[in-house]
């Protein structure tokens, strides 16, 4: 795990214990102090690579709202990683406004992006409360599988749960 935030950062090990988690800027991360860490762990082979770059130029509630904001981009050093471990499988995840900020560009980049280093990539808008999740929350989700493994052809994104009606707080948290 990487985040710039400490108090994020420290929530991520405390929940994720035998994983790693690298407090800094992830432009600054090193690919080789990255995989002698996993290995110091006894991880050979990194199946899954997820992220969540920063929403904040993408986000339609930021008044200050951005196209060229430079956080926009750190999707690159999101795909930087993806090239180094070639993982199995990958998820991008942001909020409903980058498919369409800077007219679609950003969306359309990450796809490309994914295909060219080798996943067949599906994208779908999915909004958290549809799979129990007790808030209204549209995100939009990037996955990717790598061809030529032996994995199934491409995702298939899961059919709501909850259509009828939402999980309120108390159900999920009541017990």
């Amino acid at each position: 795990g990487v985040d710039h935030f400490e108090p994020a950062i420290r929530t991520w090990v405390a929940n994720h214990p035998h994983a790693i988690g690298c407090l800094g800027d992830i432009t600054r991360l090193d690919h080789a102090r990255g995989k002698a860490l996993l290995h110091s762990k006894g991880i050979k082979k990194v199946h899954l690579i997820t992220g969540g770059v920063p929403c904040q130029g993408f986000s339609r509630a930021n008044r200050k709202h951005n196209d060229q904001d430079e956080r926009n981009y750190l999707f690159l050093e999101y795909m930087r990683f993806v090239k180094e471990f070639e993982p199995d499988y990958l998820i991008l995840e942001n909020v409903s406004g980058m498919q369409t900020t800077a007219g679609g560009q950003f969306k359309a980049e990450i796809e490309r992006q994914m295909e060219a280093l080798g996943y067949t990539t599906r994208v779908s808008l999915v909004n958290a409360a549809d799979f129990g999740v007790p808030q209204l929350r549209q995100r939009l989700i990037f996955v990717g599988v790598r061809r030529g493994r032996g994995l199934a052809a491409e995702y298939v994104f899961p059919q709501r749960a909850f259509e009828a009606a939402y999980r309120t707080v108390g159900q999920a948290i009541s017990d």
